[in-house]
């Protein structure tokens, strides 16, 4: 078990109880973003090419920011976190596209997936290089929240100096399992149809034989059709096995806090604290907040608690 670990709750809006709510409210509700585009960021891994934005800041402080799967640069969350920690402490901000994504469409001919904690290795070591030094932090959302976490349970040693992860599906069977319960397949169908589309134009940029996807898959069969072959895995089960972090977490070294909530719709949360957690790592278990929503209460109106948090966290370890 984790050697921290925090419980917390905070008041929810009457409009925003439950997991759901959390994370339906969190997604569509508006949010600051950064007025100007940042300078492009280009980080070579391999014969691709990550693209992103990078926001200069005045203090000695690098924050790396990873969305989660379907998502990329733009969205909402990274601009959200990325301007608080730029406005509030004068970070650096990189907003990243992973393989594909984003800006990045056209110059990655290889896929993002669950195991591409190198990708965000490659990222950290570059602005390391840019910004030698300054204190670097590396916040993964969702999916890129498994990444960081992997890479924080490898053996390199340059990565970056301080991880949060938030709502990682650390043990990816577990979580695929549960969005393909009734209650949850709005969630797996609308992660279907965007990766559907990516592929959909990755094959026709690429000039590459289509790869049939039938009408009604879940995330469960689009993993086991198109992402573990695409990715270098021998099927499904050998992708979840390899990139689930879950397993690798005692060996962390480097020090790392995991915000989850539980009642995250479609990441349960016994899939974290079953397993051991090494002295560096410290979660942070909110009774709600869904997936990545938590929205907090405040008067008459609401903020945004984890964005409050993450905040928090690195201005205690800067």
């Amino acid at each position: 078990m984790a050697r921290s670990r925090i419980d917390t709750s905070f008041p929810v809006p009457f409009w925003a109880r439950g997991g759901h709510l959390q994370t339906l409210w969190g997604y569509f509700l508006g949010s600051p973003k950064f007025q100007e585009p940042g300078e492009i960021f280009e980080v070579r891994v391999e014969d691709d090419f990550l693209i992103g934005r990078l926001h200069r800041g005045n203090a000695p402080l690098v924050v790396s920011l990873f969305h989660g799967l379907g998502g990329d640069a733009d969205s909402s969350y990274l601009h959200r976190v990325g301007l608080l920690l730029h406005q509030k402490l004068g970070a650096s901000i990189l907003r990243m596209n992973l393989r594909g994504q984003g800006e990045g469409f056209g110059r990655s001919r290889f896929i993002y997936h669950s195991g591409s904690a190198p990708d965000i290795y490659a990222v950290i070591k570059q602005a390391r290089e840019f910004f030698p030094s300054a204190f670097h932090v590396g916040i993964g959302f969702s999916l890129s929240a498994n990444m960081i976490l992997n890479l924080a349970a490898s053996e390199k040693r340059d990565g970056p100096d301080y991880v949060i992860a938030v709502n990682p599906p650390t043990d990816l069977e577990a979580c695929c399992a549960s969005l393909r319960r009734w209650k949850n397949r709005l969630y797996d169908a609308s992660f279907v149809s965007k990766l559907r589309k990516d592929k959909a134009k990755r094959e026709l940029f690429y000039k590459l034989s289509p790869v049939s996807i039938p009408y009604g898959s879940t995330l469960w069969d689009f993993d086991e059709i198109y992402t573990a072959r695409e990715g270098g895995f021998k099927n499904r089960d050998h992708y979840y096995r390899e990139c689930s972090s879950a397993s690798r977490l005692k060996d962390i070294l480097v020090k790392t806090t995991i915000i989850m909530s539980q009642d995250d719709p479609f990441i349960p949360c016994d899939s974290l604290l079953g397993v051991t957690l090494s002295s560096q790592t410290n979660v942070i278990l909110a009774k709600s907040g869904g997936h990545l929503g938590y929205l907090e209460k405040t008067g008459r109106g609401y903020t945004r608690w984890m964005d409050n948090k993450i905040l928090e966290l690195v201005t205690a370890v800067i």
